[in-house]
């Protein structure tokens, strides 16, 4: 990310992590959307601005956009956040939890290795990006819609083994303007 994305700000401006209204020469700053707990990895590696950090600031927004079941629910918090890139690594041992905060049905059922994703979860965000690049599929009994205002920039070369098929550890998308 720090080579390929430009940085119009100074990633540490600390007038970034102040509530909107931004001052007007902000208006440039464009943020990284990702799992909150990256935050802070983020900012170092890429020196991005990022929504949401390990102290916990943007938080519910990320597991809000995260979790979305419409791709404009979504991109409306990450409009609302200047975010224009989305990082989406795989949050399956966490999934339930956030459901949990937003009063939300589980996502996956069952306990350990025999843990297994519920229809509820294809209509995700996490799972649309994560899972399958933003493109959809077609699944046995279940259409998983594509993501059609973003694109995938690129993925990392490590991998993890997902039902039967190899997904990239990390996924960096841009939310098309």
């Amino acid at each position: 990310m720090r080579a390929e994305i430009p940085r119009p700000i100074d990633a540490y401006d600390p007038r970034l992590l102040g509530p909107p209204p931004f001052p007007e020469e902000l208006a440039r700053a464009e943020a990284v959307l990702a799992p909150w707990s990256l935050g802070h990895w983020i900012l170092y590696e890429s020196e991005l601005p990022v929504v949401a950090n390990n102290f916990g600031y943007g938080f519910m927004d990320s597991i809000r956009f995260f979790l979305a079941d419409s791709e404009a629910e979504a991109l409306t918090i990450a409009k609302r956040r200047r975010a224009r890139w989305i990082l989406a690594t795989d949050l399956s041992a966490r999934m339930n939890d956030y459901a949990s905060y937003l009063e939300r049905p589980t996502l996956f059922a069952g306990e350990g290795p025999a843990r297994v994703p519920t229809a509820a979860y294809f209509s995700t965000m996490q799972a649309r990006l994560y899972e399958f690049d933003g493109k959809g599929a077609e699944l046995p009994g279940l259409t998983v819609a594509p993501v059609t205002g973003v694109r995938l920039l690129f993925h990392s070369k490590s991998a993890i083994r997902r039902g039967g098929r190899w997904v990239a550890l990390w996924k960096v998308f841009e939310i098309e303007r």
